[in-house]
């Protein structure tokens, strides 16, 4: 098994596209003002990630959320930081 191989398939699962939007765009940039990591989070409908698919989000479980932080840390670490915040208050309990 390659290094991150499960934590790139769930990004590819979860919000298609967004891995190799990242990988092409130089870490420099990412990591710059500019915000691209975060237009791209965006436009994959990262924000919808741990929100059920009941309520047009991602759905993902909190071990897809674990290794989706863990495959965007290694593309884009600001963009994983700023991600934390946003799942971890998206983590609050959902109605049934």
């Amino acid at each position: 098994m390659r290094f991150l191989e499960r934590e790139r398939a769930t990004v590819a699962k979860l919000l298609p596209g967004l891995d190799e939007s990242l990988r092409a765009v130089p870490l420099m940039e990412l990591e710059g003002p500019s915000g691209t990591g975060i237009r791209l989070f965006r436009e994959s409908d990262g924000p919808g990630l741990l929100v059920p698919t009941a309520y047009q989000g991602r759905g993902a479980t909190a071990l897809d959320a674990l290794r989706v932080q863990r495959a965007l840390g290694s593309r884009a670490p600001s963009l994983a930081v700023a991600t934390t915040l946003h799942h971890f208050s998206m983590a609050t309990p959902w109605p049934v």
